[in-house]
């Protein structure tokens, strides 16, 4: 039906698939010889943040399967499973990464500059971009990817200057080819934290340049908890057709979970 299937006996061929191959969903049981569904659920999470992990699981270990959810698995089946239900949770996993791929696509730093510049509620600095020309509250100036410390001074000034400050980054990737990853991490906290209270911080780079692990660490320099928290929430189909139903009025349990196209309590449960 278009998916193209590998598999594997165990965790450590299910590691050594995903080292070689870009996968986009794993479908692991939660109990299987020597390491368990979790302990792939980790590995995956710790190295691969865009890959959906699904989990099999018994009746019986429903708890253990929302466990596994708690700790960044995308969904769970239960046993005995249908086709319809495999083929209904890889629709869900196709929406997701379709969501994260907008989401992605939508941080164009030039875009962000400008679209930030135009709400007229800012004084934008945008860094790295001076093929672009200045606009009425767009400033726009290159940056010296060999002297990290002059973005923290430069943005200083700016922010000095302006009440209501924001700052854009651009060609992070840049940086990165010339200094450790977390030495720009800290740089990018520290702007962050001066900007606290003045505006927002936009990074931008080349995906094809940085690494996804690298690309989680430039987000979570620039964002507070909370935003990763909402967007990852908002990624998920299911919650966005609970948001949905609830946009809507006030809505019985049943009513939410028939809107969500769930029949399992304990599933609905955990996404409200």
């Amino acid at each position: 039906e278009g998916h193209t299937i590998r598999s594997a006996p165990s965790v450590q061929k299910a590691i050594e698939t995903l080292e070689s191959e870009e996968i986009e969903v794993v479908l692991t049981d939660l109990k299987m010889p020597r390491h368990g569904g979790m302990e792939l659920l980790r590995e995956v999470r710790a190295r691969w943040p865009r890959t959906l992990v699904v989990v099999v699981t018994g009746f019986a270990s429903v708890e253990t399967a929302l466990d596994a959810m708690k700790s960044g698995a995308f969904d769970y089946v239960r046993k005995p499973f249908r086709i319809d239900q495999v083929r209904e949770t890889l629709r869900l996993a196709a929406q997701e990464h379709e969501f994260e791929t907008t989401r992605e696509a939508m941080r164009d730093p030039v875009r962000e500059a400008t679209a930030l510049a135009a709400s007229g509620r800012y004084e934008v600095l945008l860094l790295g971009e001076d093929r672009v020309p200045a606009t009425d509250h767009l400033s726009v100036e290159s940056f010296d990817p060999n002297d990290p410390s002059g973005l923290v001074a430069r943005v200083e000034e700016f922010v000095v200057g302006h009440a209501n400050a924001a700052v854009v980054v651009s060609g992070v990737e840049r940086l990165l080819e010339h200094h450790r990853q977390e030495d720009i991490v800290a740089v990018l906290d520290r702007l962050r934290a001066r900007l606290e209270g003045h505006g927002p911080l936009r990074v931008g780079f080349n995906p094809r340049r940085v690494s996804t692990q690298a690309a989680a660490a430039l987000g979570s320099a620039v964002a507070s908890e909370e935003t990763h928290s909402t967007l990852e929430a908002l990624a998920n189909p299911i919650r966005r057709k609970i948001l949905h139903r609830m946009g809507e009025g006030p809505a019985s349990f049943g009513e939410a979970m028939r809107a969500a196209g769930l029949d399992d309590s304990p599933k609905m449960a955990f996404h409200l």
